[in-house]
């Protein structure tokens, strides 16, 4: 089962014991806004980047080649 960005957010949020609001106040919005945002994929990479330092965690992108396989 493949996790979506905001499903994984929630997970490091109880994992963490980080409060939504907490991670909100991160990317500088409500606790609502972040829900809308995160439901909607409206984030771009420095929030994602600061919402993984809300919760002591980096953020990796990785490219995935669609005919091999192969991450990048």
């Amino acid at each position: 089962m493949r996790l979506s960005t905001e499903d994984k957010i929630r997970v490091l949020s109880r994992r963490k014991n980080v409060p939504m609001e907490s991670i909100a106040a991160a990317i500088g919005c409500s606790r609502q806004n972040l829900w809308k945002r995160l439901h909607r994929e409206t984030y771009t990479l420095p929030e994602l980047e600061r919402i993984g330092a809300a919760v002591g965690c980096s953020v990796d992108v990785v490219f995935t080649d669609k005919e091999t396989g192969e991450t990048l």
